[in-house]
């Protein structure tokens, strides 16, 4: 009698949960407006990058800042500029015979002071700030059927979204993880990365997952492409409580959220070079229930450049944001200072 009263009792929350969360979101949808830079950012300040002379840059793939120390990943190489923007340096991977080599993806060690690139080898370089190689280190040997997507330095230790062989009886599948390491990339744990529940059904975004932190707690974000949903999607995660950071990891798994998130601003942006269609920039105010939606990108109105394209978190916590601005000289210039211009925009955002 009271197993079937517990049972009872158990379907009626259940049921009372589901019919809930979509009457909550229904009531409580925010307004969904386009959006422009001066919604969610504080201070916004703008660095041109001086290239060595000659060099013609054509994208920049990621930008991170320790102090007065900017390294910017372009074409994937590494170049080091301090703040103003002049250039300190060119970091080049040594090459392995004719193998050509290029960085994938890098990060800072800022306690270290150390630059650990990713390359396209599997391979990673560590050097000091001043481009002195330190070490090698072969990935593939100490990393077996495992591939690093995604690196970040936090508390001391590296952190990385991988890909790992996991083999079956029958057939092998591939598993993304969160792993903790040293920062000598001694792998530590890891925990199997599972989507977030967003109450429906969906196939997820085949994107290599960044490692991100809130409230000292670890997550993986990537992108929504179900751009539709973004704002039924934010508002089931809040009300599930799926964003709260204690509930990010289990002892074996870590939650991939479709959402970067800061104090403020839940914020979702996809950039892609070959169909600029798909390209948006998704920002949640969560203290003013507003949604802001830009196809293209948000509006750049503090410098004008029109709709940023590409707008990637400074930091793992996504307090701090960048975009840039490269400027392609005309046909008709010919002299070494008519070299494309790169403008880098630093973005703090609103708390």
């Amino acid at each position: 009698m009271k197993s079937g009263f517990k049972f009872l009792l158990f379907l009626f929350v259940l049921t009372i949960g589901y019919l809930y969360i979509p009457w909550y979101i229904a009531q409580n949808a925010p307004r969904c407006v386009d959006g422009k830079l001066s919604d969610i950012a504080e201070e916004v300040s703008s660095i041109p990058l001086a290239f060595p002379a000659g060099y013609n840059p054509h994208r920049i793939h990621s930008v991170q800042k320790d102090g007065n120390d900017l390294f910017v990943l372009c074409d994937h190489i590494l170049f080091h500029f301090d703040k103003s923007g002049a250039c300190l340096g060119k970091i080049s991977i040594h090459k392995a015979g004719t193998e050509t080599i290029s960085v994938t993806h890098f990060t800072l060690n800022t306690v270290g002071k150390q630059l650990v690139a990713i390359a396209n080898n599997q391979i990673a370089y560590f050097y000091d700030y001043n481009g002195v190689l330190i070490k090698v280190k072969d990935l593939k040997a100490s990393l077996p059927d495992t591939k690093l997507l995604h690196l970040s330095y936090y508390n001391e230790q590296l952190w990385a979204t991988t890909e790992q062989v996991v083999p079956g009886e029958t057939t092998t599948r591939i598993e993304k993880r969160l792993c903790g390491f040293t920062t000598e990339l001694q792998q530590t744990s890891h925990k199997t990365l599972c989507q977030a529940d967003l109450g429906r059904f969906y196939l997820a975004a085949d994107f290599d997952p960044q490692v991100a932190v809130s409230e000292g707690n670890m997550y993986a974000y990537s992108p929504s492409l179900c751009t539709d949903s973004l704002v039924q999607d934010t508002l089931y995660l809040i009300e599930s409580n799926q964003l709260d950071a204690e509930l990010f990891q289990t002892e074996q798994t870590a939650k991939i959220l479709p959402l970067q998130l800061s104090n403020r601003f839940l914020i979702s942006s996809y950039n892609n070079t070959q169909d600029a269609d798909t390209c948006y920039t998704y920002c949640f105010d969560r203290r003013n229930n507003i949604a802001y939606f830009a196809k293209g990108g948000l509006v750049d109105d503090y410098y004008q450049t029109g709709r940023i394209a590409e707008f990637k978190p400074l930091d793992i916590q996504g307090k701090n944001y960048y975009y840039c601005s490269i400027t392609t000289p005309s046909a008709a210039a010919t002299t070494p200072s008519n070299n494309t211009r790169v403008t880098l925009y630093l973005v703090k955002l609103e708390a």
